[in-house]
């Protein structure tokens, strides 16, 4: 089942709008590090998470429950954040050369 999209709700054109921001500010295109490094703090919402993590968000809603999995910030009753720099950790994190190493 295909997610619905809401118009002006992409998370990643927000990102490229705040990378856009830092770079005129800089005079200069940002190296990766540079843009990684400015933005580590940022906080993304669950759709932005589960986007870069290509998983539903539902598994990010179960692994709230269960713990452990991924860091993440409860501002209010409803809205859940995760700082950008935690969900890259993660996917650092989850690197293996073998089937047969040990998974999340």
């Amino acid at each position: 089942m295909a997610s619905a999209r809401v118009p002006g709700k992409d998370p990643f054109a927000q990102l490229a709008k705040l990378a856009k921001e830092i770079q005129e500010k800089n005079g200069r295109p940002l190296t990766w590090e540079e843009f990684i490094e400015r933005l580590k703090h940022y906080l993304i919402n669950e759709l932005a998470t589960s986007r870069i993590l290509e998983i539903s968000p539902r598994t990010l809603q179960s692994w709230r429950l269960e713990g452990g999995a991924l860091t993440f910030r409860k501002l209010n009753k409803k809205t859940v954040k995760y700082k950008l720099e935690d969900v890259l950790n993660f996917v650092e994190e989850a690197g293996r050369r073998s089937t047969s190493e040990l998974t999340h």
